[in-house]
């Protein structure tokens, strides 16, 4: 069951990163044969490390979210 936007979008910048880092955790332990490569968690984690040094550099998830939809 995938959270409400309303509810992920209440969290704080911090409370997100949280989410975030356990919803991957969680995917990588429901990983039978298809596992993520070591290349590929590497990148998401220097994002999140660059991210949380300058947290008012990024977009919000709803600016995010607004702009995709607004391309398809």
């Amino acid at each position: 069951m995938a959270p409400d936007k309303s509810v992920i979008a209440k969290l704080s910048i911090e409370e997100k990163y949280d989410w975030l880092e356990a919803l991957v955790a969680a995917i990588h332990g429901q990983q039978a044969d298809e596992s993520i490569p070591d290349w590929q968690l590497d990148i998401l984690k220097e994002r999140l490390a660059a991210s949380r040094a300058n947290p008012k550099q990024g977009r919000d998830v709803e600016q995010f979210l607004a702009e995709l939809e607004s391309e398809a």
